[in-house]
């Protein structure tokens, strides 16, 4: 594993903000740049892959609705 990736993204409304947010790894050798994988019986999760931590996003510019009048 390299380190975190950081990839620019649009949220959808009705967010709609122009954010850094941490994507998998695409060299990672667990999730092969996945992102996780699910666990199966019993459980049925989805398990998060250490490469990854989606909740790690940072709101850089807000983006408002342009008034069309």
């Amino acid at each position: 594993m390299t380190g975190p990736r950081w990839r620019l993204l649009l949220d959808p409304p009705p967010r709609r903000a122009l954010v850094l947010a941490q994507v998998p790894d695409p060299a990672c050798r667990f999730c092969d740049g996945v992102g996780g994988w699910d666990s199966g019986p019993p459980l049925d999760r989805h398990i998060t892959c250490v490469c990854w931590d989606p909740r790690r996003r940072f709101t850089l510019l807000r983006l408002h609705r342009r008034s069309t009048s």
